[in-house]
């Protein structure tokens, strides 16, 4: 591959008497993926294009990273075709072509990746790069859902809350947010509060909502830590002595993010990139009496 050899010399002078084994860990498996990736091995390609894209152990160089993973792509890694995807949507080493991103990213569903059925859902559903089919992307997150993509789950339940492609039916997208939720998805831990606190799908329950919005909140989401704050505060008093009965999200709507995109999965050491595991499936594990 035209550049490899450039990485190689330069990583080389990195490594103390020019010998790996002696060098820093990340310095160290860069020069070995950069070795693997020239003699052809595609995910040695696919976790050095990482490591550039983002700064791991080397500079950050989203131009390097998009040639190698367009030649583990080229190799057949469904991973490195999949990130690929995602610099042509952001415009990052490459010009941004969303054409491109979708294409990729079925080409990734097709060959098995739920990642990539997920972000094909959310070209479909957002009109990036294709017309907007509302139908077509409950498809696709289906796909990724019924193999474990907490992403695509979530997305899923959207549609359904919505009425996105199809009549709005609270029940299912309490049970996809559930799933997705599960899957550690913050956003659909969120959801679910949502779903609590206005009784959308299920019996509505303010210490179930306050539980789903702290569970969220514990892992990051800052519109959940919100919710949570607004449904724990006092009721508003007004001078005629009426209570507002507003806490921050129902009856008004509430500030639900829309679809997602699955974020680009990292590689473990050594080579080669498994499917990014989701804890907590069997059982629905984490969430609680809530669930």
């Amino acid at each position: 591959m035209r550049g490899l050899w450039g990485i190689l010399v330069a990583l080389s002078a990195l490594l103390p008497g020019a010998t790996p084994a002696r060098a820093g860990d990340r310095v160290q498996d860069a020069y070995y993926y950069a070795r693997g990736c020239e003699d052809g091995r595609a995910d040695a390609c696919s976790s050095l294009g990482w490591m550039f894209e983002n700064g791991d152990g080397v500079s950050r160089d989203y131009g390097q990273s998009a040639r190698l993973y367009a030649r583990g792509c080229e190799l057949a890694d469904t991973y490195s075709c999949y990130n690929l995807a995602n610099l042509y949507l952001d415009g990052r080493g490459v010009k941004r072509s969303p054409s491109a991103f979708m294409m990729m990213q079925r080409q990734a569903c097709e060959k098995g990746l739920a990642d990539g059925c997920t972000s094909y859902g959310y070209a479909l559903a957002e009109g990036v790069g294709v017309s907007v089919d509302e139908v077509a992307a409950a498809k696709y997150f289906t796909i990724a859902c019924n193999r474990k993509n907490a992403v695509g789950c979530r997305n899923l339940g959207m549609l359904a809350y919505n009425g996105r492609g199809r009549p709005v039916d609270y029940a299912a997208a309490w049970k996809y947010w559930r799933l997705g939720c599960a899957g550690n998805n913050a956003d659909a831990c969120n959801d679910m509060g949502v779903a609590y606190e206005r009784g959308h799908g299920v019996a509505a329950s303010r210490t179930l909502a306050l539980q789903m919005y702290d569970k969220a909140c514990n892992m990051g989401d800052s519109l959940a830590c919100g919710n949570a704050r607004s449904l724990r505060a006092p009721p508003v008093t007004y001078s005629g002595g009426y209570d507002s009965g507003y806490r921050g999200s129902g009856p008004e709507p509430v500030d639900l993010r829309d679809y997602e995109r699955p974020p680009t999965p990292s590689p473990p050491l050594p080579p080669p990139i498994p499917v990014t595991p989701i804890g907590g499936w069997n059982g629905l594990y984490g969430c609680g009496p809530a669930c």
